[in-house]
């Protein structure tokens, strides 16, 4: 799972960086303060999907109350701090496709 993972990063990476206006050029610093959740389950097709929440932890006191629980409870919510603070991706690994 972790090797299909990568392989898909790798090559979504490639296809962002050939259709950004605007490509991350320090992905470690950028994504840093970021803590991940990670919820999988499978389509009735029988897909092995991965839901990705990207947490942003940068503003640490206010993330720490808006994210209460994310250690055990994947967060889901819209608008103001949450739809600034949260990236959310879809991964296949049986398709190996990353859904933004």
């Amino acid at each position: 799972m972790l090797e299909s993972l990568k392989k898909i990063s790798e090559r979504e990476h490639e296809n962002y960086r050939s259709t950004s206006t605007k490509p991350i050029k320090n992905v470690k610093k950028k994504f840093n303060k970021y803590n991940r959740q990670y919820l999988g389950y499978y389509t009735t097709n029988g897909d092995m999907m991965i839901l990705v929440n990207l947490l942003n932890f940068s503003k640490k006191s206010k993330a720490e109350r808006a994210f209460k629980g994310w250690e055990k409870e994947y967060i889901v919510a819209f608008d103001g701090f949450y739809q600034k603070n949260i990236d959310s991706y879809l991964v296949n690994l049986s398709k190996e496709k990353l859904i933004l």
